[in-house]
């Protein structure tokens, strides 16, 4: 991304040349690059372009074209040669979910999956490494519906900040395109986990970021104090709160033993999280606590094929 900034500053081909070469090297590394060119054509539209969508078009060739050149080369390759698509039955099998009954189960469940997201980020308590998720089954689930207004409410700030706050929709547009990859639109591994974050919450900084700027400039008349002692307050506050819940998560991880110990504790339904802390136990020596969370691990799911393998390894 820095190289493509380089290259539109100065025209030097060389930083595009860069730039494709890095992109596909990290196609090779993590899939989920796979949105960097619809990242590309963002930034285009927002700054660049300044929201002219006829100014995009023209920059594509220059542009765009080389990104989605060597993305449809990788999605040749893995298609061809490696005889991987969206839809192989690595791609459909999901390690701690189960499909659902309604023929929109799917679309019903990236939206639930959107509302949890947020509450994760506005609200990030009950953090926990394994989460049992369960398909929506219908338009009229809370968190359905949450997603779906949120969704909607996310749309209409875009397109009005478009040209008059371009960080904003940018942070916005962020979110949304980060997230395609994971939101199980296309079926994937694992449905939901907090990881999945990462790179969209770099979307949800830059937002609350342009905000807290957005809220210094207004001339607020306040009885006591001045409004930007307000604002700064706030963030303070937020900063202190935030920090702490970070604080406690970086105890939690300080070994896998205690990492999965709260795991269990918070979702003791879960059998991979029995057989991580079984496999902690073990590396540990103490087999008969290993053995008590395996055993745990196969009551719940018998057919695992981890815990059995886990269990194995203990006996012998």
């Amino acid at each position: 991304m820095i190289l493509f900034l380089r290259y539109e500053g100065n025209r030097r081909g060389v930083f595009h040349i860069f730039s494709l070469a890095c992109f596909a090297v990290s196609l090779l590394i993590i899939e989920v690059c796979v949105i960097l060119p619809l990242i590309v054509l963002l930034i285009d539209y927002l700054f660049l372009s300044h929201g002219e969508i006829r100014k995009v078009a023209g920059n594509f060739l220059r542009l765009h074209l080389g990104f989605f050149i060597v993305l449809g080369a990788d999605l040749m390759v893995r298609s061809y040669i490696i005889g991987w698509s969206f839809f192989s039955q690595r791609a459909l099998w999901a390690l701690n979910f189960i499909n659902g009954t309604h023929p929109l189960w799917r679309f019903f469940t990236v939206l639930k999956i959107s509302a949890l997201y947020a509450r994760l980020l506005f609200f990030p308590y009950d953090l926990k490494i394994e989460y049992l998720f369960q398909p929506a089954n219908s338009f009229l689930e809370p968190a359905v519906l949450f997603g779906l207004a949120l969704l909607l409410l996310l749309i209409i700030a875009f397109v009005k900040n478009v040209k008059r706050h371009p960080v904003l929709s940018f942070s916005i547009i962020w979110l949304f395109i980060t997230m395609l990859p994971v939101s199980n639109l296309f079926p994937q591994g694992n449905i939901f986990a907090e990881r999945y974050l990462y790179i969209p919450s770099l979307g949800f900084c830059v937002g609350a970021g342009f905000i807290f700027w957005w809220l210094l400039k207004q001339n607020v008349k306040t009885e006591f104090l001045a409004w930007k002692r307000y604002v700064y307050v706030l963030f303070i506050l937020l900063t202190i709160a935030f920090g702490r819940v970070t604080y406690e998560r970086n105890k939690v991880w300080q070994s896998d033993l205690i990492l999965w110990q709260e795991t269990v504790c918070k979702s003791p339904g879960n059998f991979r999280a029995h057989v991580n802390l079984a496999t902690a136990y073990y590396n540990l020596s103490r087999w008969d606590k290993a053995m008590e969370e395996i055993s745990i691990a196969l009551a719940i799911e018998p057919s695992s094929s981890d815990a059995l393998f886990t269990s194995g390894s203990i006996y012998l």
